[in-house]
């Protein structure tokens, strides 16, 4: 089970699985060889890291220590994940231990850390790395080369906010990757990734290599990200995106017949409700498209033409 828990979901299990505190009332517990304990764990692979992760998030910092230095000899997932949690544990000694075993993995545990992205984005706000030595190490990590090739749909897994992490890490890091980079961004589905692209590509990136992206935001599915490329292109070259405009007055979003209606007659001297309104007379596949942009905007005149729709 624990090699296919979501990223997000390591901090929650790990504090379902401390049940208690020790406090000094309680008496000093005697000492216990954890070390040597934990070594002579039985069962199979996945039981032990089962077993260390049970340890590693127990209430007593000796034991907590000790099954971050065993799972020295059990590296995976599993094991990278609660030695991200650990580093930022309230024991000083036991983050050092998962710290120094969070660096020794890290060479061999790429893909386990790409998949890990929730997690390291949800640990980034706890206050135990005020050096950002940990922060800089996974960030390291995450661009290395043998990670360059990495598939995007190897984060199609994370939240919004760890793609977006990633993106923008990317692009800060590797800017001659940055094309291509707010193009992934553009071709997201999620919109606020979208638009990050989008605003990237216009803030970084020369009008040349612009116009491409904004082709790829108005194939976007929502009409706000479509709406937004719009006026980008009219804004950038205007001569060229006229026919679009002129599209894109029928498109299915409302908000981009707005974003179009509104550039034709400003920037081309052009009247969608003239063109609405042929549509709607002509009852042509558009029509349901153009009456509810004209009803928004209707002159008295278009009364009767309305009317018979208001039937249905």
């Amino acid at each position: 089970a624990l090699a296919s828990l979501r990223a997000g979901g390591f901090p929650a299990l790990e504090e379902a699985l401390r049940p208690g505190s020790w406090t000094a009332s309680q008496g000093i517990p005697a000492p216990v060889d954890w070390g040597r304990a934990l070594q002579d764990l039985d069962g199979t692979a996945a039981e032990i890291e089962a077993q260390l992760f049970v340890a590693a998030s127990a209430a007593n910092g000796y034991l907590r220590e000790a099954a971050v230095q065993a799972f020295a000899r059990h590296p995976g997932r599993t094991a990278l994940a609660i030695l991200l949690i650990r580093c930022h544990d309230w024991v000083p000694q036991v983050r050092a231990a998962a710290f120094a075993q969070v660096d020794a993995m890290l060479p061999g545990q790429g893909q386990a850390l790409v998949s890990l992205l929730d997690l390291v984005l949800m640990l980034s706000s706890r206050d135990q790395d005020p050096r950002f030595e940990l922060a800089a190490r996974l960030q390291a990590r995450l661009l290395a080369a043998d990670l360059r090739d990495t598939p995007w749909h190897a984060l199609g897994h994370a939240t919004p906010a760890a793609r977006r992490f990633m993106l923008s890490l990317v692009a800060r890091e590797a800017p001659e990757r940055l094309a291509d980079i707010c193009a992934l961004a553009i071709s997201e589905r999620e919109p606020s990734l979208a638009r990050w692209g989008m605003d990237t590509a216009l803030a970084r990136l020369p009008t040349k290599d612009v116009l491409p992206l904004m082709d790829v935001a108005m194939k976007h599915a929502q009409g706000a990200i479509r709406a937004a490329a719009l006026r980008q292109q009219a804004r950038l070259d205007p001569e060229r995106v006229r026919s679009s405009i002129e599209r894109r007055l029928f498109d299915a979003s409302g908000a981009v017949r707005a974003a179009a209606a509104h550039l034709y007659r400003t920037q081309f001297g052009g009247d969608a409700l003239s063109r609405w309104r042929a549509s709607v007379d002509a009852a042509d596949p558009a029509a349901p498209l153009a009456l509810n942009s004209l009803a928004e905007q209707a002159q008295p005149e278009d009364v009767e033409r309305l009317r018979p729709w208001l039937r249905h």
